[in-house]
């Protein structure tokens, strides 16, 4: 039997928890700052940042880049590299502004992860219909 939740939450009060108060905020900041790009319409420059342009005017692209940001920094603290995001996190100061903010999050993805990250179709609903739409067809 499988006990699915609707917007659970746990997970990242538990990845906030890990990484500390210091660093949760710069998270949460950072986090803010995507979601000020996205509402000002301004998103689409943000994927084309993280080299994410397959997520550019898709019909579930801004959804998908924000479940690959939020992951993307929960895996870094997750799989034990706690120190390597908050460090990076830290690299840049509070009063930075928004952009630098997230430019400095892409490049901590792209030291971790390589710059490959952000394209897959682990990311991005259309590729994975149309995947599993080819699959199916080759059956």
């Amino acid at each position: 039997m499988v006990n699915a939740v609707y917007n659970y939450k746990d997970f990242d009060t538990v990845i906030k928890t890990a990484v500390g108060s210091t660093c949760s905020k710069k998270i949460n900041d950072i986090i803010l700052s995507i979601d000020s790009y996205f509402s000002f319409g301004q998103g689409n420059s943000i994927k084309q940042l993280f080299n994410a342009t397959n997520l550019v005017s898709t019909k579930m692209g801004d959804a998908d880049f924000m479940y690959m940001v939020a992951d993307g920094i929960a895996m870094i603290d997750q799989y034990g590299e706690k120190k390597e995001l908050c460090d990076g996190l830290n690299k840049v100061p509070d009063s930075a502004s928004d952009y630098d903010k997230i430019e400095n999050l892409n490049t901590i993805f792209n030291n971790h992860y390589g710059a490959e990250f952000t394209q897959g179709c682990f990311y991005d609903s259309e590729c994975l219909k149309n995947a599993a739409t080819a699959d199916l067809s080759s059956r």
